[in-house]
């Protein structure tokens, strides 16, 4: 029996149907432990509890705990016009979650010899880095948000749909912020770069390499970086805004496609659950030990973390393609995606050995607040 605080008739009813359609249809392995477990119980409540209260359409979740997948959960439905329950295959856009599969194959990549982290970008980019446009950028600036390179430019371009070359030049040809190195500012052009790198040293396109190192090693089958992986997929989400009172469906936002590296992967529940277990060192033949180390460890402070959260947090920086911040005395790696009509996130707690992963057809705060709330609950079981 759920534990909820009192709620509505109109709640209520919600969540007879959301238990109705929490039953998997996951080809993935079975879960490993019990739902009965007093602590995976208590999570699956505490998600619960949310998703009904915020009224949300449709979202999955699944957790990881000492390298097993211990819970899915399944909420409402895809949209309005795609009525079918969400479960473990329903794609959704994954957004800015998408540069931690980025960050993890530059990364590999760096490890297999294939380029250095420490090396200038323009030596992988003579024609973009003409005249001192890249000067002093290495590789890792661009993994941690460091390049100096000016994010407000790009994003205005981006979302009006500018052509890539041009988004790229007027970028690289804007002021710096900072010299590299010195100062965190987010950017998406940077991991565009970084699509540009990968494909030079595999002399394959981007999604190519993403599926060799990553996709197809996890078994991630329903895993894309295009519009048409999209589109094409029966089983998706539909993306949704908070308008007038309620939820209503929109159209997806596919001006971000060109820079799938940084905030377009289209990705499932159950793919980013093998992706997670990779993260948490239970894939060492994708992911080694020495890879999560440079991914996971902290490189610069990231003072916008109040800006997002603005919970009780210690610290805040930034890795490569992860966030790191520390909250309660509790260490927490992630990476959040926002974009038109979604909100994801992957959170790894190093401490407790335990991870999930939230993907939700709406622009709702609720993925960062499971995210403290758990930790909460974890650091006081």
């Amino acid at each position: 029996m759920f534990f909820l605080r009192s709620c509505s008739p109109l709640k209520a009813k919600f969540l007879s149907v959301l238990i109705l359609l929490s039953v998997s249809t996951s080809v993935r392995p079975v879960l490993a432990f019990s739902k009965e477990d007093p602590l995976i119980k208590k999570i699956e409540n505490l998600v619960t509890q949310e998703v009904v209260e915020t009224e949300i359409p449709g979202a999955a979740f699944g957790v990881v705990l000492d390298g097993k997948i211990v819970l899915r959960k399944y909420f409402g439905k895809r949209g309005s016009s795609n009525t079918g329950p969400v479960d473990g295959q329903t794609v959704f856009q994954i957004a800015s979650m998408s540069k931690t599969l980025t960050s993890s194959l530059v990364v590999k990549l760096a490890l297999a010899g294939k380029l250095k982290l420490d090396e200038p970008i323009a030596k992988y980019l003579p024609k973009l880095c003409t005249q001192n446009k890249c000067k002093n950028i290495l590789i890792e600036h661009l993994l941690s948000h460091t390049s100096g390179i000016s994010n407000s430019v790009a994003n205005s371009l981006i979302e009006a749909q500018a052509a890539y070359p041009d988004i790229i030049k007027k970028t690289l040809a804007a002021k710096r912020l900072c010299a590299p190195g010195k100062c965190f500012r987010y950017n998406n052009v940077s991991f565009a770069l970084l699509s540009e790198i990968v494909a030079k040293v595999t002399g394959t396109d981007f999604q190519s390499a993403l599926k060799k190192e990553i996709f197809q090693p996890l078994e991630m089958k329903q895993t894309t970086t295009t519009a048409d992986g999209l589109t094409k997929t029966q089983n998706v989400f539909a993306p949704h805004l908070f308008q007038r009172g309620k939820y209503i469906e929109t159209t997806y936002s596919k001006a971000y496609y060109p820079f799938a590296s940084a905030a377009s992967i289209n990705s499932n529940l159950d793919d980013m659950l093998q992706f997670l277990l990779a993260e948490m060192g239970f894939f060492p033949n994708v992911l080694s030990s020495d890879a999560l180390r440079l991914l996971h460890t902290s490189r610069i402070a990231a003072p916008d973390a109040s800006e997002w959260f603005g919970t009780n947090i210690q610290s805040s920086s930034y890795a490569l393609g992860h966030r790191v911040i520390r909250t309660n005395g509790m260490e927490i790696v992630f990476h959040g995606g926002w974009i038109k009509g979604a909100r994801t996130v992957i959170v790894m707690i190093p401490g407790k050995k335990f991870g999930f992963v939230f993907l939700q057809n709406t622009a709702s705060n609720l993925h960062y607040n499971l995210m403290f709330d758990i930790a909460r609950m974890l650091n006081t079981d």
